[in-house]
């Protein structure tokens, strides 16, 4: 044999003697370690006995000592970790000469599996919507939408379940689990509850209700004919203040009543005063993701001006008109957003039709909380 073979040989018999000489070290860690682990077992100190069969087991993973390390769990009731040590013990391969106690802890492992299988308990969340913006946490632990309605695999014992709806805390249920049993519970009602939501601008989601608003409102008047005037002479404007209160009935719609009152430097003076319901339609087109809203509205009120060079002047009793404008949103509060509004509105009915009608065009900046 030439010389580089000798030494080739040579350095696998030496390489295979240390890995040898490590492997047994192990085992003889592994021994030391579960000895002292049942050892702790049998004084009763089975929670510190578990870090010595995890360290046994890591040293030199076997049947014996993961059955020794699955019981300690057992015993302490913490099934879901007892089966997990036992399935993974069980699935160890097979040694070339696996000793007799070794081939029992293996049918201990098959027994236990199963026992351990009937004993655990489950829990299923069903919300009976994928829509919802409800989010659950059970002991503390956020649950993924994922796993909502499929059984849940816990520890025997008692466990606090919260849904929240956006910041508010809408269901909190103590659950007591016993062993072997599968506990189902409906939070179908509030998970439609909280599907009905109001995204007024991107990334944010706020519940339906109350809604209660108030804008700054800039009001331009244009007189219609008769009449050859120049439009010039047909101008005539008003600022005030507008408030609303009403509802979020979905994502895309809202019902509010809303108020005008506005006033201005002509006449004896200009001023606009009505009340009336209007309705927002919400559309997802712009590009930003922002929500634009579309504005129907239908004021009762009194309205008075004077327009510049234009001979005659407008003053009813009543006045009837309806409004069309669009929103949008700009910035986000805590509980609402900010809204830029331009519409455009006309009376069709007066009570003193002999006065010149005319469109007003309220502009707007406000504010809306939900």
């Amino acid at each position: 044999m030439s010389g580089r073979y000798r030494s080739l040989l040579l350095t696998s018999l030496l390489w295979t003697s240390v890995a040898s000489g490590d492997e047994a070290a192990n085992r003889e860690t592994a021994r030391a370690l579960y000895t002292e682990g049942t050892k702790l077992v049998e004084h009763g100190a089975t929670h510190e006995a578990l870090s010595k069969f995890e360290a046994a087991y890591t040293a030199t993973p076997t049947p014996i000592i993961g059955l020794a390390w699955a019981r300690a769990h057992e015993s302490l009731t913490e099934l879901v970790e007892a089966r997990d040590r036992a399935l993974n013990a069980s699935l160890l391969p097979l040694q070339a000469a696996e000793t007799t106690r070794s081939e029992k802890a293996r049918e201990e492992l098959t027994k236990i599996l199963a026992d351990l299988g009937r004993r655990v308990p489950k829990v299923t969340i069903s919300l009976g919507t994928s829509e919802t913006a409800l989010k659950l946490t059970l002991a503390g632990m956020p649950i993924q939408k994922a796993l909502v309605g499929q059984p849940l695999i816990r520890n025997p014992g008692k466990y606090i379940l919260i849904a929240t709806c956006g910041k508010e805390t809408v269901r909190t249920l103590a659950i007591d689990l016993k062993e072997g049993e599968h506990r189902e519970i409906d939070l179908a009602l509030i998970a439609i509850a909280c599907t009905t939501k109001v995204a007024p601008t991107r990334g944010r989601t706020i519940s339906d209700g109350l809604v209660l608003g108030g804008a700054i409102s800039f009001v331009p008047y244009i007189a219609l004919p008769p009449g050859n005037i120049p439009m010039s002479s047909k101008w005539s404007a008003a600022a005030g203040l507008t408030a609303e209160i009403g509802y979020a009935i979905s994502p895309k719609l809202l019902l509010l009543m809303r108020g005008l009152v506005s006033f201005g430097p002509q006449g004896e003076p200009t001023y606009l005063a009505s009340v009336g319901p209007t309705i927002l339609f919400r559309l997802d087109v712009l590009s930003s993701g922002d929500p634009l809203w579309i504005t129907t509205s239908f004021h009762c009120g009194r309205a008075q001006t004077e327009f510049s060079d234009y001979p005659g002047k407008y003053s009813s009793e009543w006045v009837f008109g309806t409004q069309l404008g669009l929103e949008v949103p700009f910035a986000e509060r805590e509980n609402g957003y900010w809204y830029f509004g331009a519409s455009a509105g006309a009376l069709v009915a007066n009570l003193n039709a002999k006065d010149t009608p005319f469109v007003f065009l309220p502009i707007s900046f406000g504010v809306r909380s939900f």
